[in-house]
């Protein structure tokens, strides 16, 4: 229930006038009506209406503990839960970054930004919000002219918030799902490495052997590929030319 308070405004003409005042900060369940969708459902065929919701629950907590005949009795469907928009986020992050020439090389390094950024949000008990992400996103974008950022930013917002992804505009991060998707770092003064935990198989990208300890990174790109050779035939020529010179 959200209790009204009495209040007084200014009018156009200067004048005062009885004002109400609803504090949605109050708000703990309601439905939010999508008109776009709603539209689309009103001029749908019977069959295609069962595929459009224009209705969405929504809860001040941070998930699935409203009651389901609560949802049921107005015709709702549960907003995304913490777990899943979470997980979701970074993923897609991860997969807009990648559809872009001009992003592609940034796409790790977003998605791990992200995920550190939700951590600290879940570490200080406060919500993940996408205006922040927006902002996280124009700091991988300084090299691009601000006419094509600011296009660019704006699709991403619109993909992350859209009917089919439904990533809240905020949302509390769910810590056992960060547990997972932190990727496994080592830093050294000569070696270095860092890569999702999602990637870490027998039979995936990157394959550990337990017994012998050796760590393979499998289907790299043929630019990774060229630049390692290079750097072999590098190292060979130069213990070559110290043999000679000894």
């Amino acid at each position: 229930m959200i209790k009204k308070k009495d209040g007084v405004t200014i009018s156009p003409k200067l004048e005062p006038e009885d004002m109400v005042h609803l504090d949605r900060n109050k708000i703990n369940q309601a439905a939010h009506i999508n008109f776009q969708m709603h539209h689309e459902f009103k001029v749908a065929g019977e069959a295609d209406q069962s595929d459009l919701n224009y209705l969405s629950f929504v809860s001040k907590g941070s998930g699935r503990s409203a009651s389901a005949y609560f949802i049921a009795a107005i015709g709702c469907d549960k907003v995304m839960a913490s777990t899943e928009a979470t997980t979701k986020l970074p993923a897609e992050v991860k997969k807009f970054f990648l559809k872009h020439n001009e992003l592609k090389g940034s796409a790790l390094k977003f998605r791990q930004d992200v995920v550190e950024y939700m951590q600290k949000k879940a570490e200080n008990n406060t919500s993940a919000k996408l205006i922040d992400i927006e902002t996280l996103a124009a700091t991988h974008m300084t090299y691009i002219e601000e006419e094509r950022r600011e296009q660019l930013i704006q699709e991403m917002m619109s993909h992350l918030n859209s009917e089919h992804i439904r990533i809240p505009v905020e949302f509390v991060s769910s810590k056992p799902s960060l547990k997972k998707m932190v990727n496994i770092t080592y830093k050294s003064t000569e070696l270095s490495f860092s890569f999702e935990r999602e990637l870490l198989g027998y039979t995936a990208d990157i394959w550990y052997d337990e017994k012998s300890g050796r760590l393979s990174f499998n289907n790299s790109p043929a630019e990774i590929k060229s630049r390692i050779n290079q750097c072999i035939r590098r190292n060979k020529n130069t213990k070559r030319l110290r043999v000679t010179y000894d």
